[in-house]
């Protein structure tokens, strides 16, 4: 009886000393990743909006949605990004999306972190650049489509055209709420200095 009552409290002892150390590792990691996640999004702002000035941007929320309004260092709007997701493949699917100051053409897309599609397969969305660098320019006044459809904005990638039709669909699904949000938000607004 004795040994149990010592086995016992040397599982609690350990039990409580484990979840102390993850619970102090979660605290003490949560900031960090914080930050991280932080760079990552502007890491892929600055990829779909290149000509930006980290210290002059604007942020606009809708329905819990930011949208980046960003400005070159003269205060001119550079445009709008903006982090948009949905189903894919196998898992969501992350993208910034990037658009010109007119709404109506896209300046760029980042495919992001972390990306669940088919190894080798539908992860060519993000590792294979030209999939990525072809929507650079396309008009989205109307919604885009993706060939096989006559006439086609957008080539998929052989062997992953259900990644490739989820990034058009997120895309189109995406920019009619943000052409919204970015005129209701007064997107016109001229920027606020970061300090």
């Amino acid at each position: 009886m004795k040994n149990n009552l010592q086995m016992i409290a040397v599982l609690t002892l350990l039990g409580v000393a484990s979840g102390g150390g993850l619970v102090f590792m979660a605290r003490y990691a949560e900031p960090l990743i914080a930050q991280h996640q932080e760079e990552s999004i502007k890491e892929a702002v600055r990829q779909v909006l290149p000509a930006f000035d980290l210290a002059r941007e604007k942020i606009i929320k809708a329905d819990g949605q930011k949208v980046y309004a960003e400005y070159d260092d003269q205060g001119n709007l550079v445009g709008y990004a903006f982090k948009a997701e949905g189903p894919g493949f196998q898992d969501k699917i992350f993208i910034m999306i990037g658009l010109a100051p007119d709404l109506e053409h896209l300046a760029g897309i980042k495919i992001m972190d972390p990306l669940k599609e088919t190894p080798g397969l539908g992860e060519k969305i993000k590792s294979e650049a030209w999939f990525q660098e072809q929507f650079r320019g396309k008009d989205v006044s109307r919604p885009l489509k993706i060939k096989p459809e006559r006439p086609a904005d957008v080539d998929a990638i052989t062997g992953a055209t259900i990644s490739s039709q989820a990034v058009t669909r997120i895309i189109n699904g995406n920019i009619p709420f943000i052409k919204e949000a970015v005129k209701r938000g007064s997107g016109s607004e001229a920027p606020e200095q970061s300090p």
